[in-house]
């Protein structure tokens, strides 16, 4: 109970949980992580692409999806650039 209370108040990089907890199982504990996860941003992605962003990735951020969102991102068709001025 009192990793999601933490987790309502701060950021983590890492939860080590032990085995055998005295008030939740660490199996309900590690799914209601997972259910904040998916929940807490549920429609960011879809705003975001229609917005006109090339990507999204959600928090926690994974490298992994970073960099293959980034090789996307470079991979794709370039926006032409306006042309500058006459001065």
């Amino acid at each position: 109970m009192e990793v999601l209370q933490f987790l309502d108040e701060s950021v983590f990089d890492l939860i080590l949980m032990d085995v055998q907890m005295p008030v939740m199982d660490r199996l309900r504990a590690t799914q209601l992580i997972r259910e904040r996860e998916k929940s807490t941003m549920k429609g960011d992605r879809e705003r975001c692409i229609q917005a006109g962003m090339d990507g999204y990735i959600a928090k926690p951020v994974a490298a992994d999806e970073l960099y293959q969102a980034i090789a996307d991102a470079l991979a794709g068709p370039a926006i032409p650039a306006e042309p500058l001025p006459a001065s």
